[in-house]
């Protein structure tokens, strides 16, 4: 699944998250690749913003979500 990262895909996915946790939960690995694949892509380092939405979103998924926040921290 190729997925195009950007603050309004995510603010979208806050919506879908609040509907149905698990349709977001599943997406979770993917939409992290699709991070790291934007900012390489863009090749300007670390997008703080797109970062910043991302854990909103990862926010909202409990302890997975902390962990996929760590995973992210660690990159």
């Amino acid at each position: 699944m190729r997925v195009s990262m950007t603050s309004r895909f995510i603010v979208f996915l806050e919506t879908v998250v609040i509907l149905d946790q698990s349709v977001v939960s599943g997406l979770v690995p993917v939409l992290s690749q699709s991070l790291r694949n934007t900012e390489t892509k863009r090749g300007l380092g670390r997008n703080t913003t797109l970062r910043n939405a991302y854990r909103k979103l990862l926010s909202h998924l409990g302890e997975g979500g902390q962990i996929e926040m760590i995973s992210l921290e660690e990159d």
